[in-house]
């Protein structure tokens, strides 16, 4: 009876081994088929039982784990662990498929950098993919794509420390319930009167397609209509049309993503019933609720190859879209094609390489009349994996070179799906944030900004240790271009406010604070490209010996003076004629987002020379901006162009007690807002003589032409 015994119990274990061995093959075989089908969410979860099941110390299993974490939503910092302990274990012969391999591959430094990028922290991204340069590689083909990969991820890192320095002010919220909810929500977009939203939502068991129409300040419950226009699988929105009759899809069939279109039908008989109801019902129903889709059709721009988003031109006549075809520059580039007299699109054209890098491009999204553009790039001037693009349309029919829209709007994760409304001041789009509750939850972002940037403002103080004291005659900010390798200006602070200003374009500067000859502070200062209005503060130093600091130094972004909206140069005013014992000067015009006087300095000489005879004489500027920009900014661009003459004449010996400067922004427009040819006059100074000197003086207004006149 022993010997039975020990016979069954050692067939009993045996027994128990095999089954154990068959559920970690077939765990692992799941893991596997998932990973390789891009299902990163069953992958994780097979993955992670045979972890659980076996040596946590797998390096592989480790890998795969990271990696799949990496391509979730919203888990990606939970990478960085399990990629911790792959690296320990890495070897150049992996190979992969093999329930026996132990090792992980060198690119789990890639993906390890990649996930301290996406956890911004940059200095640790950098070390790890340095240590991907350093590794003993196989000389081959791919091991160039690697390193090429690897040279534009470090200098992704350094760009994205300096455009970090630059915060860009704005404000988002939730688009709370009844469209958020635990499910990721995506791809927003919006009607153009902005009473319709469009979504995906990725439900349970399918990829749904929602809208929710908008009662007042609330959005109504979302509904789905995948049934209706017959549309299933692996899908999301793409974009709607501007006059909102077009509703266009991703879908991927066998494995091959194509645009497809909706068209909303004509339902004019249920509309007018429908306002029929709504109004007995005191309007409570939305016209919106019984609109009709037609059944998707595939639009003939689809290849063998990726099309992964869409959108047209506001008259419908130009689609933009994204391909990954042959012939490109990188492995995503945003194509263009014209509609045809027949209703087809023509044959597709690349936008070319100032908009498409070697890396991905996605989701364009076009504005206004046409001539602005926003999407999202790997490529360019980024801080990290997708960021958010403005570009502009040229008079030359190009595009401006693209411009990051700037930290934090960007991160060091991807921004995709950008959805721009009221003119690029407000924006739809997708996150991760705790703030309601959801995988990813749609955003709308507003920005109280301007709307470009070609040159940037550096103000500033100094501030010394003894407050009351007033600042040195030799003290000088030196600004030395280290790039072109050349000092560009040397400015000398206001000596009781201490305050300073330079006007200079994005590169990398040194700022020296000199007394006399000798450096007293210096500090490298790299000013970023990007679109929006931002605040910079110089790090704070002491120079213990003098008490001499630079601090509160902002940078601001400037529009850019664009061909189609620049003024043409004025000519110069016959200004500082004396006529029958009285002195003729006049307002003054500016160019497009400018405070620059150069035009005018005969008539400010003038003015000058005429205060310094007269010192009891008080005179008002008031500066004025046009329409173009945003109110916040133009208030300040006005009151920057009256301090700017004031300065002027305060430099010539006029009293700057009899001078008041004040911006009354958008204030008192005296000329349509059409066109670049109405709006100069409203980019102005006005003087006002509040007392009289001898001989009097006349204020010689600027004659607009009797059309554009505000009646």
């Amino acid at each position: 009876m022993k010997k039975v015994f020990v016979l069954q119990l050692i067939f009993s274990t045996l027994f128990y081994s095999k089954a154990q061995e068959t559920s970690f093959k077939e765990l692992f075989t799941d893991a596997e088929y998932y990973f390789y089908e891009k299902d990163y969410y069953e992958a994780l979860y097979y993955y992670l039982k045979f972890f659980q099941s076996s040596d946590s110390a797998n390096a592989n299993i480790c890998y795969r784990i990271g990696v799949s974490y990496l391509m979730t939503n919203n888990e990606k910092v939970k990478a960085i662990p399990y990629l911790e302990t792959a690296v320990k274990n890495i070897t150049p012969d992996y190979k992969e498929g093999n329930i026996k391999e132990n090792k992980a591959p060198l690119d789990a430094l890639l993906f390890l950098g990649d996930a301290y990028l996406i956890n911004n922290e940059i200095d640790k991204a950098i070390n790890t993919y340095k240590a991907f340069e350093n590794t003993n590689k196989p000389q081959n083909y791919e091991t160039k794509e690697y390193m090429e990969i690897v040279k534009r991820k470090l200098e992704t890192c350094n760009d994205a420390k300096e455009l970090q320095e630059i915060k860009v002010k704005f404000t988002s919220k939730c688009i709370a319930n009844p469209i958020s909810t635990k499910l990721p929500e995506l791809n927003p977009v919006l009607s153009s009167d902005g009473k319709i939203l469009y979504y995906t939502s990725r439900q349970k068991f399918f990829d749904g397609i929602f809208y929710s129409t908008k009662d007042g300040e609330n959005w109504g419950i979302p509904k789905n209509f995948n049934f209706e226009i017959k549309a299933d699988g692996n899908l999301s929105v793409s974009s709607i049309s501007p006059d909102g009759k077009q509703l266009f899809i991703y879908i991927e069939d066998n494995g091959i993503g194509n645009i497809y279109i909706s068209t909303m039908l004509n339902n004019h008989i249920s509309t007018m019933l429908n306002n029929h109801i709504s109004t007995m019902l005191n309007n409570h129903i939305s016209t919106n609720d019984n609109m009709q889709w037609s059944q998707i059709k595939k639009l003939n721009i689809c290849s063998m190859s990726d099309e992964t988003h869409a959108c047209v031109s506001p008259d419908s006549r130009t689609l933009y879209f994204v391909s990954n075809r042959r012939g490109g520059f990188g492995a995503q580039d945003i194509y263009k094609s014209d509609l045809d007299a027949n209703g087809k699109w023509n044959e597709p054209i690349n936008l070319g390489p100032k908009i498409n890098t070697p890396f991905d491009e996605d989701s364009p999204f076009i504005l206004g009349d046409g001539n602005v553009m926003f999407f999202s790039s790997q490529g360019h001037y980024n801080l990290g994996g997708f960021d958010i693009f403005r570009t502009q349309m040229l008079d030359n029919g190009e595009w401006s070179e693209p411009v990051n829209i700037g930290y934090p709007v960007n991160t060091t994760d991807d921004e995709k799906g950008f959805y721009p409304f009221d003119n690029g001041r407000s924006a739809l789009m997708a996150r991760i944030s705790k703030e309601c509750g959801g995988e990813t939850d749609i955003f709308e972002y507003n920005f109280s900004l301007p709307q470009g940037q070609s040159q940037i403002e550096v103000s500033g103080n100094l501030i010394i240790a003894d407050t009351n004291k007033i600042l040195k005659d030799d003290v000088r900010i030196n600004i030395f271009n280290l790039e072109a390798s050349r000092e560009i200006e040397s400015i000398k602070p206001d000596l009781v406010t201490r305050k300073f200003s330079a006007i200079l374009t994005a590169g990398k500067y040194k700022f020296s604070i000199m007394s006399g000859k000798n450096e007293k502070i210096s500090q490298i200062v790299a000013l970023p490209k990007i679109f929006y209005n931002a605040s910079f503060n110089f790090k704070k130093e002491i120079y213990e010996k003098d008490g001499l600091t630079q601090d509160k130094a902002k940078i601001i972004a400037l529009q850019p003076n664009r061909e189609d909206d620049d003024t043409p140069k004025p000519s110069l005013p016959a200004s500082g004629v004396q006529t029958s014992g009285k002195l003729h000067i006049c307002n003054m015009l500016f160019d497009f987002n400018s405070y620059k006087t150069d035009n005018y300095i005969e008539n400010m000489n003038t003015l000058a020379e005429y205060l310094v005879k007269n010192p009891s004489v008080k005179i008002e500027i008031a500066g004025y901006s046009d329409l173009q920009g945003d109110v916040e900014y133009n208030l300040q661009l006005s009151q920057k162009r009256a301090e700017t003459v004031k300065n002027y004449l305060g430099g010539k010996g006029a009293t700057g007690e009899n001078i008041t400067a004040t911006g009354y922004g958008e204030n008192n427009q005296v000329s349509i807002n059409i066109s670049p040819s109405t709006r100069k006059y409203n980019r102005r100074v006005e003087f006002k003589a509040i007392s009289q000197g001898i001989p009097e003086l006349i204020i010689d207004p600027v004659e607009i032409p009797e059309e554009y006149r505000i009646k």
